[in-house]
């Protein structure tokens, strides 16, 4: 059977980074630090994002109970059915019942992160990424052929590969994170953000402290980009202040977050 995908199933152009300034305040005074967009799609923070991600998941992972061990999941979808999967509420249903199995076999909570191509980077070959717990009493040990159907009758086929590890290693499950959490620039319109099933540990994020005064600095806001780059040609030499020390660059609370006003 010859697989023919839409032609929007494939990775979009990507677009250049554009620079983000972001304003904090301390004891110290305000300070501006130049940053990346930050987005999924883009090439250039590719790999912060993938790292940040990873640091993310291996620390909720290392809030486990202790000599829990860390099982490594992934389900594959066979090229005769990529094309009834690439439709977003299909492989949501599937992604689903996949958590639902896991459920079965003792998952406690869990991380799934989708990669939506192979190794090539290229053709569209998705797959799910479970890095889970199991719950106290259940053994990481599972029967492999059992899981196999399972998921076989969620896709409908006949033979499916599911590919099943597990290890209390901190080396080990540190490369699954790192693996697991990576961005796909050009696929995140498909792929959408991870998730996190089960009752999994919390985490608050503190930035930070500045290493002069010791206060956890505020963040003020941010500048447009075309501003700054207009006071680093012109502004200096007309003696124009940074936009960050104007007393018109305020401070508005909006959904939860800071933004100039």
């Amino acid at each position: 059977m010859q697989l023919e995908l839409s032609p929007e199933m494939v990775a979009r152009p990507l677009e250049p980074c554009e620079p983000v300034y972001r304003v904090v305040e301390c004891a110290c005074g305000r300070s501006v630090k130049k940053d990346g967009c930050n987005r999924l799609d883009c090439p250039t923070c590719r790999s912060h994002l993938s790292a940040r991600r990873g640091s993310s998941v291996l620390d909720r992972l290392e809030r486990r109970s202790s000599g829990a061990p860390i099982c490594y999941t992934v389900f594959t979808f066979p090229e005769s059915v990529r094309e009834r999967f690439s439709v977003r509420s299909e492989f949501d249903a599937a992604r689903k019942r996949a958590w639902w199995i896991l459920l079965e076999l003792g998952a406690a909570w869990a991380f799934c992160a989708v990669h939506p191509v192979g190794e090539d980077g290229q053709k569209f070959h998705p797959h799910l990424n479970f890095l889970w717990v199991p719950r106290e009493g259940f053994r990481p040990f599972v029967d492999v052929e059992w899981l196999r159907a399972q998921w076989s009758v969620v896709i409908g086929v006949s033979v499916s590969v599911v590919y099943h590890a597990f290890s209390g290693k901190a080396r080990k499950v540190a490369h699954w994170a790192r693996y697991v959490s990576r961005t796909f620039p050009g696929w995140h319109w498909w792929t959408g953000p991870v998730r996190w099933y089960g009752h999994y540990p919390r985490i608050t994020r503190k930035p930070c402290p500045c290493p002069k005064c010791g206060l956890y600095p505020r963040y003020i806001g941010t500048i447009p980009v075309s501003e700054c780059r207009y006071w680093e040609t012109e502004g200096f030499l007309l003696g124009i202040p940074p936009p960050w020390e104007r007393e018109s660059f305020g401070v508005r609370e909006h959904a939860g977050h800071y933004q100039q006003e």
